[in-house]
């Protein structure tokens, strides 16, 4: 996954002299839902299965974001989570566009309905949520 983009507490860059550990332990493919599923206030820690990964890391993302975005039509607002600013450069070109972009295909119709409400009124204001102090 990408560095932190100006990380505070909770989120933390790892020691430079970790490297080698990152090298050895960091994942060969990059894929943004395992920052939804990190992100998750949840009191416990999903097992995630080789068989079917892409299945629960689809369905953690879609209930993650569900909860974690709004959207206000009134005053074109689009407010996406924390881990979307911090890890932003995980979800394509480091913009908010592209942010928004990517959590698009994670909502249930409704929710994408109102994005493209949103979208189509002009360019939407786009915030974050606070972040919580619980991650895991």
């Amino acid at each position: 996954m990408s560095k932190a983009i100006n990380p505070k507490f909770p989120f933390v860059q790892a020691p430079k002299k970790s490297r080698v550990r990152y090298l050895t332990y960091a994942l060969g493919i990059i894929d943004p839902r395992v920052n939804f599923v990190l992100a998750q206030n949840i009191s416990s820690i999903p097992i995630l299965t080789p068989v079917k990964l892409d299945e629960q890391l689809s369905m953690l993302s879609t209930t993650f974001l569900r909860e974690e975005i709004s959207v206000d039509l009134t005053k074109k607002i689009v407010t996406l989570p924390k881990v979307c600013e911090v890890f932003r450069n995980d979800f394509g070109d480091g913009d908010c566009l592209s942010c928004i972009n990517y959590c698009f295909h994670h909502l249930d119709e409704d929710a994408q309905f109102k994005v493209l409400e949103c979208l189509k009124l002009g360019c939407p204001t786009i915030r974050y949520n606070q972040h919580c102090d619980r991650f895991h």
